[in-house]
């Protein structure tokens, strides 16, 4: 298990740190899986649906709030429900799983609004796969830790 913490939640994590025993191509796939990742985060901080589907392999899953969503395509649409959110930094990566083509990886992150802060920490599971020559991620799950509203209230 890999396990990498950010000391700076303003610093996007650029890379897993790993075994130097691990197989080339499977480091390959880790570091395609961390830009799919870090293209994700970025696209959605930028309000860029176009980039941000681009980021991810259909059919899609995305299990949030205790709803399922499958989309089939770009084109079926994919509301993330974010649109309120100003930007989310990782606090923490932990590679579950690491195959030439397929990535688990568990997350930590937390929602920032920027008229009121922070307003939630977050833990979801991302899986990251290869099709057809392009990393994406393939399914998300998500469960918020705490939100900070209730918890300062």
């Amino acid at each position: 298990m890999v396990t990498t913490a950010l000391a700076a939640v303003s610093a996007p994590l650029s890379a897993f740190s790993v075994e130097s025993s691990e197989d080339p191509a499977t480091l390959a796939a880790i570091a395609a899986g961390n830009a799919c990742l870090d293209a994700f985060l970025a696209a959605l901080h930028n309000g860029d649906a176009q980039a941000r589907n681009a980021t991810l392999n259909y059919p899609h899953v995305h299990l949030t709030h205790g709803q399922l969503r499958v989309w089939e395509n770009a084109a079926a649409g994919t509301d993330f429900g974010c649109d309120a959110w100003d930007h989310s930094p990782w606090e923490e990566r932990e590679l579950l799983h690491a195959t030439t083509e397929r990535l688990h990886i568990a997350v930590s992150f937390r929602r920032d609004e920027e008229a009121d802060g922070p307003q939630g920490h977050f833990r979801a599971l991302y899986v990251v796969t290869l099709q057809d020559g392009h990393w994406g991620i393939q399914a998300y799950a998500c469960h918020p830790l705490a939100r900070l509203d209730v918890l300062l209230s």
